[in-house]
């Protein structure tokens, strides 16, 4: 009897340590610190987290134009004097990283001259209240009148995957630029006003859809007269080759067929 005893008391304060010795590292987790929560995303860290929208471009053009000054003016039956300009486009402006699936961005654009000897738009037509004095029209045109404005001014929305939603004044330059796109050889960028949709979803497929009601152009018109409707899909054969299938449905009163698109009826 005595000797049960003394196993049964053995087994006892055997399995007390190892409870005791199986408990530690519980009593350890408990002790332990618990490790800080991560810093949850806000809208000021997709700010700073965002991309420039900067860019600064000075730009000098000769222009010799065959013709007779404009009709009505000083000029008139006059040979057109070779146009000289030199201006510096100035673009400040900032997108934020997506918050929520939203990012909002903003652009101002700037152009000045610094040297005005040009016709910058239509014969005799005056942008705003300096640009295209009526003494210009007796030079050849150069299509970079002064401005100062809002240039890009949207929200997107990238909720659903491989598609982007974006409202407001937006770039827009689609394939070789012939149709649409900002006319990037001149300082005042032409851009849109409305909705545009961009979705890559199938293989090697980029669908853009938009709905526009206003256009300004390069010669800082904005054109309110009508609306355009683009649907436009294209289909990347290889890095070089693509397929394009486009619809571009216009109701502005003469655009000029790609002409007015890029301002070249004002040349």
């Amino acid at each position: 009897m005595k000797r049960g005893n003394t196993q049964m008391k053995q087994t006892h304060i055997a399995l007390a340590a190892a409870l005791m010795v199986n408990a530690l590292p519980v009593l350890a987790e408990d002790a332990a610190p618990t490790p800080p929560a991560p810093s949850e995303y806000t809208l000021l860290d997709a700010i700073k987290t965002g991309k420039p929208m900067t860019s600064f471009r000075l730009r000098y053009e000769d222009v010799s134009q065959d013709g007779l000054g404009p009709a009505n003016t000083s000029a008139a039956n006059n040979d057109l004097q070779d146009g000289k300009g030199t201006t510096l486009r100035s673009l400040i402006g900032w997108q934020t990283a997506p918050f929520h699936n939203f990012s909002f961005a903003a652009q101002l654009i700037d152009v000045s001259k610094f040297q005005d000897d040009y016709n910058d738009s239509t014969n005799g037509t005056l942008i705003n209240g300096v640009s295209n004095q009526p003494d210009k029209v007796k030079y050849a045109k150069i299509v970079d009148p002064d401005y100062t404005g809002v240039n890009q001014l949207y929200l997107d929305w990238t909720g659903i995957k491989n598609t982007r939603l974006r409202i407001g004044r937006q770039q827009v330059n689609l394939d070789n630029v012939r149709f649409v796109g900002d006319i990037g050889f001149r300082q005042v960028m032409q851009v849109f006003d409305g909705e545009s949709l961009l979705n890559k979803s199938l293989p090697d497929t980029q669908i853009f859809l938009a709905h526009f009601n206003r256009v300004r152009q390069i010669t800082t018109v904005l054109r309110d007269d009508g609306s355009l409707n683009i649907a436009n899909v294209k289909y990347s054969i290889s890095p070089t080759e693509s397929v394009v299938g486009y619809a571009y449905l216009s109701s502005f009163e003469d655009l000029g067929l790609g002409r007015g698109w890029f301002g070249n009826a004002a040349t």
